[in-house]
Parts: structure tokens; sequence; C-alpha cells
């Protein structure tokens, strides 16, 4: 299958707020242009939702997206529609370290296991 997006996904668990519901989720994965929010009862394709994305250590991004799939029922794959440029730029750094971030936890992991066999 070709990958159509335009900007890469980071597999990074930080939670939303969905104001159509009223509750904070869990978010399973993360991009530039959107995200995918796992929840039990997916809202409809087509719905225009308004979220708040809480980066943790940095504060509270609030944008709008658009449900572009359900993921088979398993939640909603949202696409950003608006977003202030400020914001914007804050979420696009939080994402441009999601690399560092990983190779940080690989690293911990490493150290935690040669430590168990010590």
């Amino acid at each position: 299958m070709i990958e159509r997006r335009k900007y890469p996904r980071y597999r990074y668990r930080l939670n939303v707020f969905v104001h159509e519901r009223g509750a904070y989720y869990p978010v399973e994965n993360l991009s530039l242009e959107g995200c995918f929010i796992p929840m039990d009862d997916p809202l409809p394709e087509g719905t225009v939702v308004g979220l708040i994305i809480e980066i943790p250590g940095v504060g509270s991004i609030p944008t709008s997206g658009f449900v572009q799939h359900t993921g088979g029922g398993q939640g909603i794959g949202v696409q950003f529609l608006e977003m202030d440029e400020g914001y914007r730029k804050v979420y696009a750094k939080f994402l441009k370290i999601m690399p560092m971030l990983e190779e940080i936890k690989d690293l911990y992991t490493r150290v935690i296991e040669e430590k168990s066999r010590s």
C-alpha cells in the first residue's frame, strides 16, 4: 500500500479533550496534520470536532478537526482543520523532538535491561 501522508506520524501517548464527548482520551499516534484517538463508540465520519491537545510539560493546544475515518470502529482518525498559527508552531516543535524522545526511550530500556542482568 502506498503511504499518502505528507507528514510522519509518531506513536506517543498524550491526552486530548474531545468537546463533543466532554471527555479526555489518549491519543494513539499523531502527526502535524492529525491524530488517531481510540474510543469505544467513535463519532461518525465527517463530524467536525473541537479538541484540546495536552502536551506534557508544555500546555494545552486548542484546535478543531474532521473525522476522516473510524479505524474500523476502534476510534477516530482526525484531520486537523484549524489551529492558531502560534499554537501550530508549538505543536510542530513538539513533533520535531519525537525522534529524539524515541531514542531516549530506547536508551532507557537498554539501561534497565542491563541493570536487570547484573
